[in-house]
C-alpha cells in the first residue's frame, strides 16, 4: 500500500503495539514518521541500510482507520502540515502574548512575517492566522484606500513601490517612489479623477491641520500608514502624533 507525506497513519511499534503516527517525510529514498508517546514526539527515520519500503514493511504501516483518536501533538503536526500558505498582503488575525491581534501579511508563505505595530513584523506560521478584517479609518478619512501596492526593484534610500489608491472604492490615483529617498508621486488615474486628487491632498492637509501636523509629507506618511500599520489597529492620529511638528 501506498504511503504518502502528510499521511496519518497507523503502524506497529515493537514496544508500544498499535500506533498512529504522521508521516512527516516520504520521498523515494527517504521517509520519517513521527508519533506521540507520553506527551513527547517519537520518529522512525530510514538511513543507508533502511529504504522507505522497507520501513513501511517493517513497522506494517497503512492509513489510520477512519474514525481514529489521533493524539494531540500528532494532531498539531498534522494542521501546521497542511494549513494553506500565507497570501501576501492579506488582512489577519492572530494570538501574540495572550492578545488577538491583527496584521497585513508582508511575506507569504509557510512561516509568514506580518506586521504587528509600528516598529515590529513578526514571523508566523500560517497555520496560526485567520482572515482578518480591517479596523476603521479614522474619522474624515474613512473614504480613502488603497486598493494595491506592490515593491518594485530600484534604489532602498525609500521603499520603491507603486500603488493605486481608491476613494469610496474606486480607483483614482496612482501613487509611487522609485527608492531614491525623496517624496512619493501622485498622479490622477483618469483625466476626470484630477479633482479627486484634489481632494485627497485636502483632506489630509485638513486632517493633520486639525490635529495640530503639520509635517510636510504626511499624504506620504499616509500611504505608509494606510497600507502597513492600519491594519494592526493603529490610528492615523496616533500615528502622526509620532511625528516631529513643523509650524
Amino acid at each position: 500500500m501506498t504511503i504518502f507525506k502528510n499521511d496519518i497513519v497507523q503502524f506497529f511499534d515493537p514496544k508500544c503495539g498499535k500506533t498512529i503516527g504522521f508521516v512527516e517525510n516520504r520521498t523515494a529514498k527517504a521517509m520519517k514518521l513521527v508519533y506521540e508517546k507520553d506527551g513527547r514526539l517519537f520518529s522512525y527515520k530510514t538511513n543507508a541500510r533502511i529504504a522507505p519500503d522497507a520501513l513501511i514493511e517493517a513497522l506494517k504501516v497503512m492509513p489510520a482507520e477512519k474514525g481514529a483518536t489521533i493524539p494531540a501533538r500528532i494532531q498539531e503536526l498534522v494542521n501546521e502540515a497542511t494549513a494553506p500558505a500565507a497570501k501576501k498582503n492579506a488582512i489577519v488575525k492572530f494570538m501574540h502574548e495572550g492578545k488577538e491581534c491583527t496584521g497585513r501579511v508582508v511575506k507569504g508563505g509557510k512561516n509568514a512575517e506580518v506586521t504587528l505595530d509600528e516598529q515590529h513584523v513578526i514571523r508566523l506560521p500560517s497555520v496560526d492566522l485567520s482572515p482578518g478584517t480591517t479596523p476603521p479609518a479614522d474619522k474624515e478619512l474613512e473614504d480613502w484606500s488603497i486598493l494595491s501596492y506592490r515593491v518594485v526593484h530600484g534604489h532602498d534610500d525609500s521603499e520603491p513601490f507603486q500603488a493605486v489608491i481608491g476613494y469610496k472604492g474606486k480607483p483614482v490615483i496612482y501613487a509611487s517612489n522609485d527608492g531614491w529617498g525623496g517624496c512619493n508621486s501622485y498622479q490622477a488615474k483618469t483625466s476626470a479623477a484630477k479633482e479627486v486628487l484634489g481632494l485627497f491632498e485636502s483632506a489630509i492637509a485638513d486632517f493633520s491641520n486639525r490635529i495640530g501636523n503639520t509635517y510636510p509629507e504626511n499624504a506620504d506618511l499616509w500611504v505608509h500608514w494606510e497600507w502597513y500599520l492600519r491594519p494592526t489597529g493603529l490610528s492615523f492620529e496616533k500615528y502622526l502624533s509620532s511625528m516631529p511638528s513643523f509650524d
